[in-house]
Formats: C-alpha cells, sequence, structure tokens
C-alpha cells in the first residue's frame, strides 16, 4: 500500500478590519427625495434602516467624524459608501432609529454613531430632531 501526499494548501489568516471604529456625526434635513435632499444639503446620502424596505433621504448640510485622533474626514466616509443603495444601513436601540425612520421631511436632525465602513452599518447612538421647517 503506498500513500500519496496531498501538496500542502497555504492557509492565509482571515481577512480582519483592524481600522479604528469611526464615530460620525451628520448634520441635514429629512427629505422625501434625493432630489430634495441634494438641495437643502451639500450631498445626498440614503439610509436604509434594517429588518424595514423603508429608505430616508437626508440633505446633509455637516458631516464630520468624532474624535481627535481621527484622520479621516466625514465627507470621505460618505463618499466611501455613495455608490451603494442606501448608502448607510441603520441600526441600533429601537426608540432611536424610530425617531429617525418617523421623522416626517422638512425636520432638522443631528445624528451621530458608529459606523462600520466594511458593512456600512451606522450604530446610531444620539438622534436630536428640530422641528420641520
Amino acid at each position: 500500500m503506498t500513500l500519496a501526499a496531498a501538496p500542502a494548501r497555504p492557509t492565509s489568516p482571515p481577512v480582519v478590519d483592524v481600522r479604528k471604529p469611526l464615530l460620525l456625526r451628520l448634520e441635514g434635513v429629512v427629505s422625501a427625495t434625493r432630489e430634495a435632499a441634494a438641495e437643502t444639503g451639500f450631498t445626498a446620502t440614503s439610509l436604509g434602516f434594517l429588518g424595514t424596505e423603508t429608505v430616508r433621504w437626508l440633505g446633509v448640510t455637516d458631516a464630520r467624524t468624532v474624535g481627535a485622533d481621527q484622520f479621516v474626514l466625514g465627507k470621505d466616509v460618505l463618499a466611501a459608501v455613495a455608490p451603494f443603495t442606501p448608502n448607510l444601513l441603520v441600526a441600533g436601540p429601537p426608540e432611536l432609529v424610530g425617531r429617525l425612520r418617523t421623522a416626517p421631511p422638512g425636520t432638522r436632525v443631528v445624528v451621530e454613531g458608529l459606523v462600520a465602513r466594511a458593512s456600512r452599518m451606522y450604530y446610531l447612538r444620539r438622534v436630536e430632531i428640530s422641528s420641520p421647517g
């Protein structure tokens, strides 16, 4: 009986995203359409909500990363997710997600959360709502 040795396959370590987490703060106006959002901010960003078919548009008036050790700009984060639809997938505590998901068009918002760049997940930690108009 002879044994044939199979060639050893090189194994590579799993791919792990070791970049620092990003806290992203967005200010803007909730809009019903991409066109309306583009008129109210420097860019229109779409927000999808996990577990629903809901997509909201945000006319972004300010985008910034939070933390002194961040070398990525908020605008760069939005540019990186721009080719995808929706651009960001919103998750987080049901109360915060619900406030953002149900905000009527024209509502000014400030949202802040952790962005997982590999998956486009936006884990909310803060949602401030102002009156429409």
